[in-house]
């Protein structure tokens, strides 16, 4: 802002002297260049446009006498500059960025003087005085833009840290939002865990209710819990055997079936070794019966006429569990019979 409060003092004021050099033609030029003894205020102008556009001046004698030399800006200036028909567009497009101080401070002196004004100018010439309004348009915008470059420059480099300090502020927001959502999540298995908390209670008092009722049930039923420990232990103890005891079965049921009842118990033998040494548990006096049969089943083949000894027991176990038809060898014929009954 304090740069744009500078510029607009300027600025005007070389908007000012452009317009008043795009209204200049070349016969107002012509005119200039024309003059053979041009007047002081004309001189003056030629002198300052002179310096801003580097045109070095010539020496001459002195019109007033003596042996010193003198500059004399008006010969160049009317051959090089007056005489240039591209010198009003070379003024529009001068480039006021590039004025040093020292071309500024030998411009200074016609600054400074009183008679170096557009209205004093213009008594003795109209297109002049468009020339010094330029001059002192040019001389002020250079002023303002030298005490403005340096605080264009504190801006540049504010701008810069202002980006570099944006950029922390979005890496810290990130940072923010990424905790928030952890937070979030955070409350939420909060939230879970103080339902599975409610549920888990809630569950604790229900199973102690149901652990109570158990107990009197229990204390009711007197003599079967013994009943009831004998066959958890029995049934723990199946549990672990079940996968010995069902490969042994299902041995049985798929080779064994043609063979007599003492070969059958040499592979079962020789296959709890096996068993032992792959490190798998099968009951230590396994039973076909045991392991695939069921009591009531049983009972109702012996009430149909079948053998109650073990060898038909498992005859019949092997013919309703295999797959396919088996062979097999009844010593008795009875399992034949009971079959074709």
């Amino acid at each position: 802002m304090d740069c744009e409060e500078n510029l607009r003092e300027a600025l005007p004021a070389l908007a000012a002297a452009t317009a008043a050099l795009s209204t200049l033609k070349k016969s107002d030029m012509d005119e200039l260049k024309a003059m053979k003894k041009p007047p002081a205020g004309v001189k003056l102008t030629m002198e300052a446009v002179s310096i801003l556009m580097s045109v070095k001046p010539a020496k001459i004698k002195d019109p007033n006498g003596g042996f010193k030399k003198i500059k004399d800006y008006w010969g160049p200036a009317s051959k090089k500059l007056l005489g240039d028909t591209k010198f009003i567009k070379k003024l529009l497009k001068y480039e006021k960025d590039k004025v040093g101080e020292k071309m500024t401070d030998t411009l200074k002196k016609y600054i400074d003087d009183p008679n170096f004004t557009p209205e004093l100018i213009k008594k003795a010439s109209g297109a002049a005085a468009g020339l010094c309004k330029w001059v002192h348009a040019i001389n002020k915008y250079v002023l303002v833009n030298r005490m403005v470059k340096p605080k264009r420059a504190l801006l540049a480099k504010a701008s810069s840290e202002l980006a570099t300090l944006m950029e922390e502020l979005e890496e810290k927001r990130a940072m923010v939002r990424a905790v928030e959502a952890k937070v979030a999540a955070l409350m939420q298995e909060l939230k879970d865990a103080e339902d599975t908390k409610r549920e888990l209670e809630e569950s604790v008092l229900d199973c102690s209710e149901k652990l109570v009722r158990a107990e009197k049930l229990m204390s009711g039923l007197g003599g079967e819990r013994n009943r009831w420990e004998n066959s958890v232990s029995t049934l723990s103890l199946s549990y672990q055997n079940v996968i010995g005891d069902i490969l042994l079965s299902s041995g049985i049921v798929a080779y064994l079936g043609a063979f007599t009842s003492s070969y059958r118990q040499t592979c079962v033998n020789a296959w709890t070794e096996e068993l032992a040494k792959n490190e798998l548990q099968c009951s230590d006096s396994f039973s076909l019966k045991d392991t695939l049969s069921d009591p009531v089943q049983v009972r109702n083949w012996t009430l149909s006429k079948l053998p109650n000894d073990t060898f038909s027991i498992e005859n019949a176990i092997i013919l309703t569990n295999s797959s396919r038809w088996p062979l097999m060898i009844d010593p008795q014929g009875q399992a034949n019979r009971w079959i074709r009954n």
